[in-house]
């Protein structure tokens, strides 16, 4: 599996979140890589997709826990990806964050028809996302109870 470098994935630390980050921009993403890095929430690993297309075959080979993912993207944008993930149910434990700049942004309605966890709008603080992340932790310990 890559990671977001371009490396094969390592293990950073067991129980932590498994991200991936989506995006045709690989300044993005390692962007977003950095900031995953820096939040300080424990990660297992980080893998990264240059479009929607790609992410749904990372899905279909990692369990993943949280995507980060962008709408404007070719071949397969954010929306369609977010679409196709919402069909399967193997992937209803996944949080999804969508970044996006704000005049971009779908209505929330339809951002909450998508399974959006969250919206970070562009250009976001590293702060945010850590926040995110941390969402994202304590929801997962109320799902599973620990």
């Amino acid at each position: 599996m890559r990671s977001a470098t371009g490396h094969s994935s390592t293990r950073v630390r067991a129980l932590g979140l498994r991200v991936l980050v989506v995006d045709d921009s690989i300044l993005m993403r390692q962007l977003l890589a950095d900031a995953v890095r820096a939040s300080g929430v424990p990660v297992d690993f980080l893998l990264d997709a240059v479009d929607g297309a790609d992410a749904l075959r990372v899905l279909q080979e990692a369990r993943v826990d949280v995507v980060f993912t962008g709408l404007h993207m070719p071949n397969v944008d954010g929306v369609e990806l977010l679409t196709q993930m919402s069909l399967r149910p193997e992937l209803s434990h996944v949080r999804v964050v969508v970044f996006t700049s704000g005049s971009a942004a779908p209505p929330p309605a339809e951002l909450t028809r998508l399974r959006v966890f969250a919206y970070i709008a562009k250009p976001f603080r590293f702060q945010a996302i850590g926040e995110v992340l941390e969402g994202v932790n304590a929801s997962r310990r109320m799902a599973f109870g620990t």
